[in-house]
């Protein structure tokens, strides 16, 4: 990592420079739908299924928002990223 940061930092886009950041990978998804999420069990049961790239949820279980939305958030990144990609 360091190399590549040296490298973009050496580099100029537009005349300004460049700098490199690693950031935490995001671990959680909102899910929202036009109609109302009748089964939270199916919803989380889809995002956790192995076959879909999901991952086990972190307290098992899923935080409805102010606006009726489904935040699900991973124990491990990876969970997030395939299913990301899956979508």
């Amino acid at each position: 990592m360091f190399r590549l940061k040296q490298t973009v930092k050496m580099r100029k886009l537009d005349g300004f420079s460049l700098e490199l950041c690693e950031v935490p990978p995001p671990s959680a998804i909102v899910v929202s739908s036009d109609t109302l999420i009748r089964s939270l069990e199916a919803v989380m049961a889809h995002f956790q299924k192995e076959a879909n790239g999901g991952g086990r949820l972190k307290r098992g279980r899923a935080d409805e928002t102010e606006d009726g939305c489904l935040l699900l958030e991973f124990e491990d990144p990876k969970g997030f990223v395939e299913i990301a990609f899956f979508l």
